[in-house]
């Protein structure tokens, strides 16, 4: 009998141990397979965010374009830098999960913000912090509500301006806590399974799409 139950607690903890032996392995087995850069966009004169397959180099089109000066210590270039290694960052963390990326309004330190995050139910905190949007109100006795309400209107715009670039179907724009998120992961995936992408990275790029602007546009 004792050697039936030591038989039966040995098969059962094999079993176990494989079990997570396959979770761990899943888990690992997640490569880098594209990557966020800045580029100039020679042809348009302008910085731009972009991703790019590692394998096959074929890149998105400009995710963000980046053309106000705000700031001797903060130009285009800087934050175009600065929003990309951000992206790649958040990529990293998700566990190289593209379609973890999302997108979503918020407020830090009297701003209004996109913040980058996997789970659509958290308020952004600050240090998930994509970008801080540049309004065109600069009143600072304007309410947490009408800030959120200019992050909201950045990210429509944003959506809208990938839609026009785009040659795929992105995913719309949905509801969580009130507030809209933009799944920027799937609409990437989208992007490099589509057909007609095939737009490959060299550096300084003189390619990329003519991305409209529309009046009071935050994404430059």
């Amino acid at each position: 009998m004792k050697l039936k139950s030591l038989a039966k607690y040995l098969l059962v903890s094999f079993a176990f141990s494989s079990f997570f032996s396959l979770i761990g392995t899943s888990v690992s087995a997640n490569t880098r397979t594209a990557r966020f850069v800045c580029q100039y966009n020679l042809n348009m004169g302008f910085y731009e965010t972009i991703a790019v397959a590692v394998e096959s180099g074929e890149k998105t089109p400009p995710i963000i374009t980046w053309e106000i000066r705000t700031a001797p210590d903060w130009q285009p270039k800087e934050r175009c830098e600065e929003v990309s290694r951000r992206l790649d960052r958040a990529y990293v963390q998700f566990n190289y999960e593209m379609r973890k990326i999302m997108l979503k309004p918020g407020v830090h330190n009297g701003f209004p913000i996109i913040c980058v995050t996997q789970n659509p139910q958290w308020d952004c905190q600050g240090g998930d912090t994509l970008v801080t949007i540049l309004s065109n109100n600069s009143r600072e006795d304007r309410s947490v509500t009408e800030k959120l309400n200019d992050a909201e209107k950045a990210l429509e715009v944003l959506y809208n301006r990938l839609q026009n670039v785009a040659d795929v179907t992105l995913p719309p724009l949905r509801q969580s806590n009130g507030q809209k998120v933009l799944n920027l992961g799937v609409a990437i995936e989208r992007m490099f399974s589509s057909p007609h992408n095939s737009r490959s990275f060299g550096g300084n790029s003189g390619g990329g799409s003519n991305t409209p602007t529309t009046p009071n546009d935050p994404w430059k």
